[in-house]
């Protein structure tokens, strides 16, 4: 009877050990195995704790939570026969790795939900060292999340910029440029927002514009020039102005309308230039006794532009006058409408001009005449109506003309001449009363690319035994004498 009796709890505990549902609290489990403690049944133990074992271990295989895993482990291992189980060991130094790892992941989403509370609360400032913190912390423990974080961060700041900029609150835009910088300090977006930031600073302070004209600030032209710091711009009122300007710094003077703000001058040049300064929009003519150009530039990188300009004074040789002068800097003269000279349109005896999107018009002599060692962009102008050539190059000067109209001149569209060189490119020459284009004893490194049309003689005439041509392709349409006519010069094929 009482082998039946210890057989039944035996077999009772065996199965209760066996199919016990794992979880944290083991101390049925307990219970059971002192009954094969009692009876002495070590081998059946085995078995049971062996079921128990797999059961837990299965189990913990499933688990997504290493945590809840981890306690399952623990549980078992609190059984005195487990505890030192070189199965459960492997697993313990498994899971405590994970779950430590799952602890980081928990500070990582938590401190990067503490940062978008940060930034939703417009907080960012405030709150600048948490932000830092959080940084130092993942490059430490979530490196893959820093490049998230710090862009998260950045457009968050440059948003606030943005929008204290537009305010004109500059200093906190430059608080939140510098912060951004701190947290990516190779933003583009960071640079480019602070340029901004600097610019519209210094708009800001720039002082109002000078405004010259009757009952205005300024009752002249230069009296709001020697007032004016550099940078800055005179507007011109509706009136004539009959003064001689001197522009030596870096200031714009604009006409408020082209044919009403009207400067003229009978004593010398009209307007003289030797800065980086802009004259634009105005109706500028010279009507002094003697020959004296309307505009001079001698230095500076200054423009001329969008102007109507002329020039009456006397032409007579060998103090040919002219619109404007160019005897040095680097000038930008374009878009203007140049017209009724008694001498030239342009001259250019120094310096590397930009000459472009000009009209240039019945001139007496030459719509644009180059003299000596200068450089030069001549650039889609209109040349036309010049009592002699639309364009004279002469003494070394090697221009660059390129998608110019050169037509219905008195004589050549243009004349090369005297050991000049340059390169003429894509030009339209027509209806010239001689040539298109004369080269005497020049030297031009290339003349293709051009139209040549109409023009009484030649379309390019080449002569003197010191004159070497390259010549590309070009087109000839309706000349009256010949395409190319070479009389003692050297052609080179390009």
């Amino acid at each position: 009877a009482v082998d039946k009796l210890s057989a039944n709890k035996v077999n009772s505990a065996f199965k209760s050990v066996s199919n016990f549902k794992p979880s944290t609290n083991i101390s049925a489990v307990t219970n059971k195995l002192e009954i094969f403690n009692t009876w002495n049944q070590e081998e059946k133990k085995k078995q049971a704790l062996a079921n128990l074992k797999n059961n837990f271990i299965e189990k913990i295989n499933r688990q997504n939570d290493p945590q809840v895993a981890y306690g399952l482990l623990k549980a078992l291992q609190a059984i005195p026969d487990l505890k030192n189980d070189s199965d459960l060991v492997k697993y313990e130094n498994r899971l405590t790795k994970l779950v430590e790892q799952n602890k980081s992941k928990q500070v990582t989403n938590n401190l990067l939900n503490n940062a978008d509370e940060i930034i939703s609360r417009n907080q960012i400032f405030e709150r600048a060292d948490e932000l830092f913190d959080t940084q130092v912390y993942l490059k430490d423990n979530a490196p893959e999340k820093v490049d998230f974080f710090n862009t998260k961060i950045v457009d968050a700041l440059l948003n606030n910029g943005n929008q204290f900029l537009a305010n004109k609150e500059f200093t906190k835009a430059e608080q939140a440029v510098r912060l951004a910088k701190q947290f990516s300090p190779g933003s583009d977006s960071a640079q480019r927002l602070q340029v901004q930031i600097a610019q519209a600073k210094k708009a800001a302070t720039r002082p109002k514009d000078f405004i010259v004209g009757p009952g205005q600030q300024f009752n002249s032209i230069n009296q709001a020039i020697k007032a004016a710091p550099n940078g800055m711009t005179i507007k011109i009122k509706p009136g004539n102005y009959n003064e001689r300007v001197y522009l030596n710094k870096p200031v714009t003077i604009i006409g408020e309308s082209i044919t009403a703000c009207r400067l003229s001058c009978n004593n010398g040049p009209t307007i003289t230039i030797n800065a980086n300064a802009v004259v634009k929009n105005l109706m500028v003519s010279n009507t002094s006794g003697t020959s004296y150009p309307t505009i001079t530039i001698s230095s500076g990188n200054p423009e001329v532009s969008q102007c109507i300009l002329n020039n009456s004074t006397p032409a007579s040789r060998p103090n040919y006058t002219e619109i404007i002068a160019v005897s040095g800097g680097s000038p930008v003269i374009k878009a203007n409408q140049l017209n009724k000279s008694n001498g030239m349109g342009i001259t250019v005896t120094g310096g590397s001009p930009v000459i472009s999107h000009n009209n240039i018009e019945s001139c007496q002599i030459y719509g644009i005449w180059f003299n000596g060692r200068s450089q030069a962009q001549v650039n889609e102008n209109t040349i036309k109506h010049s009592g002699k050539s639309g364009v004279g190059v002469k003494n070394g000067a090697a221009p660059s003309f390129r998608s110019n109209v050169i037509t219905n001149n008195g004589e050549n569209g243009m004349l090369i001449y005297a050991n000049a060189s340059g390169y003429y490119e894509g030009n339209r020459l027509s209806n010239n009363n001689f040539s298109g284009i004369e080269v005497w004893d020049a030297q031009p490194q290339s003349i293709k690319n051009n139209i040549f049309d109409k023009n009484n003689r030649d379309g390019i005439y080449i002569r003197g035994n010191k004159a070497v041509v390259k010549l590309g392709k070009n087109r000839f349409t309706n000349t009256r004498g010949e395409d190319v006519r070479n009389s003692g010069g050297k052609i080179v094929s390009m």
